[in-house]
């Protein structure tokens, strides 16, 4: 964990010369201002693509691996020849996972850097940001945000990851199709994604003839998962799903053995962060996961570059945010760096090939994703099967 601590510090302040030097940070009730395309009617000499990321706080680790895939993909198009012959500009910001400093930032990204698409992250701050994303007609662009019916929010908004409803469903399924268990308990974080998860695996699983016996949930950051624990196991599951976004995952897969509650557990896509691992040690072996998908054709050599320029293997969300800095290229190519065209770009995309497989968007502009099963075995994330 100490490690990608100090990675996340590194990257996080080099990544300072990205961003204009000591630009001033918008009020959250600052007049909203539709930006003109890029610099008013001239062309810039930079195409600046803004990010709102979380660098620092308890989604540093994710902002360390969105900011990668992100810098590696302007990087390689950069060293190509740009786009139109001109460079391609990160400009990042730190969310700190607060929807109010979201709020600013989204501003000033579009009103003082000019920029026509921000990529968004976190559903507390992403949802804050939508609206003001309306106010100035701007494309926000999550790879990462994975809380269902995001299209119902705004006009403005492309996903390009698998949602919350997918990965549950896709767990129900499994779990009692595959793994013929009846009584399943849930164990979520206190954050919008985990519970928009865990309910509707409630839903899946007790629409195939399950049932959700015990639910109990947690805060971001908790270290003692025992009380909830004890709970859940005096309604006798079979089994656990456990949904979160951050170590506390971790914790609760190795206080469970702890206390001889051996039940199968399940989890979602973020069982596989290093943070997770660490915390969970030896007793996250035989645990089943759903993820998105790192294309085994397409991403080899994507793995391989990232492990060159970062030290460390990618993860789906740095996959995800790779491929959406080189949809986004395709569509100023084609429409122009304005957001009204890099909008009509993306939604002109079809089976566009990354390293998380082909994609395309529909009319909800939602990508269509393909949702893993993965199990840790020997101590290492193994892909077990893709689910249709």
């Amino acid at each position: 964990m100490a490690r990608f601590m100090q990675l996340a510090a590194v990257l996080a302040s080099g990544l300072v010369a990205l961003t204009l030097a000591c630009a001033p940070q918008a009020s959250p009730t600052a007049s909203p201002a539709a930006p003109a395309p890029a610099g008013g009617s001239r062309e810039p000499d930079v195409y600046k693509i803004g990010a709102s990321f979380p660098m620092t706080g308890p989604g540093a680790t994710f902002g360390t691996f969105f900011s990668q895939g992100s810098l590696l993909a302007i990087e390689e198009i950069n060293a190509a020849g740009g786009v139109k012959g001109k460079q391609l500009e990160l400009v990042i910001e730190d969310n700190k996972v607060d929807p109010a400093t979201g709020v600013a930032i989204y501003r000033k990204l579009v009103e003082v850097d000019k920029v026509p698409i921000v990529l968004i992250t976190f559903t507390n701050v992403g949802l804050a940001q939508l609206p003001i994303a309306d106010e100035t007609r701007t494309v926000a662009f999550t790879a990462a945000m994975i809380t269902p019916g995001l299209s119902e929010k705004s006009e403005w908004i492309f996903r390009n990851t698998v949602g919350a409803d997918l990965e549950s469903q896709a767990m129900a399924k499994y779990i009692y199709n595959e793994r013929g268990l009846r009584r399943i308990a849930t164990i979520f974080q206190n954050q919008d994604a985990a519970l928009a998860g865990a309910q509707e695996f409630k839903r899946a699983f007790e629409q195939l003839g399950g049932r959700v016996v015990a639910e109990e949930s947690y805060d971001i950051g908790a270290v003692d998962l025992r009380p909830q624990l004890l709970k859940v196991r005096s309604a006798n599951p079979e089994g656990i799903y456990n949904v979160g976004r951050d170590a506390s995952m971790g914790y609760l897969v190795k206080q469970a053995a702890e206390i001889g509650f051996r039940v199968p557990q399940f989890a979602n896509t973020s069982l596989e962060l290093p943070d997770v691992i660490n915390a969970a040690g030896e007793a996250i072996e035989g645990i089943v996961y759903t993820t998105g998908a790192l294309d085994p054709e397409t991403s080899r050599d994507f793995v391989s570059r990232y492990r060159q320029r970062w030290g460390t293997d990618p993860e789906v969300f740095a996959g995800n945010h790779y491929d959406a800095i080189r949809m986004i290229a395709k569509a100023i190519e084609t429409n122009g760096y304005t957001a009204e065209g890099i909008r009509a770009g993306l939604l002109a995309i079809k089976d566009f090939p990354g390293v998380t497989g082909k994609t395309s968007f529909d009319g909800k502009r939602e990508a269509t994703k393909t949702v893993i099963l993965k199990i840790f075995r020997n101590g290492q994330p193994t892909f077990l099967k893709s689910v249709d």
